[in-house]
């Protein structure tokens, strides 16, 4: 969450602003009123983000950061649009990681929502940058260190969630009863429409492959979990401590490998997607398999293990 110098008045936001303080008020157990705002996103974004910064109250943070969805026409009711998918995907991933019993810190702690007005509530982070600063940076210490923290947060995130799913979906279905969370899915004719129409041969070779990466995705087994599936160096905080993940519009339960292959794809879906060495892609996934394991000790079989990314890494650039 970008520092701002620019402080707007809170009236300037209500009634966000109004039903935040009621949110957080009631959450807090203690009446709490926003003084100053920081808007941390430039108009026209697909989201609004705002730094509330509240009266002080001893033991209680000074800010937290009201996240909204910006759309021309908001209607909590069109479930399944893709700007309500993402707004209810944030809501029950954060909401729902906040629930987990680890000693980790997944992602910011989650305060309240707003349904009628499309806003959640969050923790404001201190951080020293994001995993883009590192990547992009001289420090070549400093960027293997933090690829291979990353590595570690996704293994812990997945192990954490195993077995979980019912739980989310439950989570899911309170918040928004007529919504359908997302699943990993493989269109093989519409691949094979394109690959033809690039004149590229569809043979038997290519529709066994993809009806593989299809049979891995869409049965995870025992590799289901909480997957963020955008997990970029952007939406990836570093605290100088510990690296928590932000923005979970994209979240789901699915193959946990989806988000294991993100080195070996050089973070596609992130403005500075870039090749990593093959060291230390290698070094990522041990790293993350260690971490994995905990939880899921098939990983452990290197058949299994291996033939799973491979599967995942062909989802990715499906």
């Amino acid at each position: 969450m970008m520092e701002s110098n620019k402080f707007e008045a809170p009236e300037a936001f209500d009634p966000l602003c109004i039903s935040a303080e009621g949110i957080l008020s009631t959450t807090l157990g203690n009446q709490i009123y926003i003084n100053k705002i920081e808007r941390l996103t430039e108009k026209g974004r697909r989201n609004l983000l705002l730094r509330c910064r509240v009266n002080p109250v001893d033991g209680l943070p000074s800010s937290f950061i009201l996240k909204k969805v910006e759309t021309e026409t908001y209607d909590p009711d069109e479930a399944n649009s893709e700007d309500m998918r993402r707004f209810f995907n944030d809501w029950v991933g954060s909401q729902f990681l906040n629930t987990l019993p680890s000693k980790s810190k997944h992602s910011p702690h989650f305060y309240g929502a707003d349904h009628h007005l499309g806003f959640i509530i969050l923790e404001d982070v201190k951080h020293r940058d994001r995993l883009v600063e590192p990547l992009l940076g001289n420090d070549i210490a400093e960027a293997e260190w933090a690829l291979l923290e990353y590595a570690t947060c996704l293994g812990q995130l997945h192990a954490d969630t195993l077995g979980k799913a019912t739980a989310f979906e439950g989570l899911y279905k309170t918040i928004a009863p007529s919504a359908k969370p997302m699943r990993a899915t493989i269109n093989i004719p519409k691949h094979q429409s394109r690959l033809e129409s690039l004149g590229i041969q569809f043979d038997s070779n290519c529709l066994r492959d993809l009806e593989a990466i299809a049979e891995t995705v869409s049965s995870p087994g025992e590799f289901l979990a909480y997957i963020h599936a955008d997990a970029c160096p952007d939406n990836v905080l570093n605290t100088g401590e510990e690296l928590r993940l932000i923005d979970f519009e994209t979240g789901f339960f699915g193959h946990a490998l989806i988000d294991a292959a993100y080195g070996r794809m050089m973070f596609p879906s992130c403005w500075c997607s870039n090749r990593l060495p093959n060291a230390i892609v290698q070094q990522m996934e041990s790293t993350y398999r260690a971490v994995l394991v905990q939880n899921c000790p098939i990983a452990e079989e290197d058949r299994v293990f291996e033939t799973a990314l491979v599967n995942t890494f062909g989802f990715c650039i499906h």
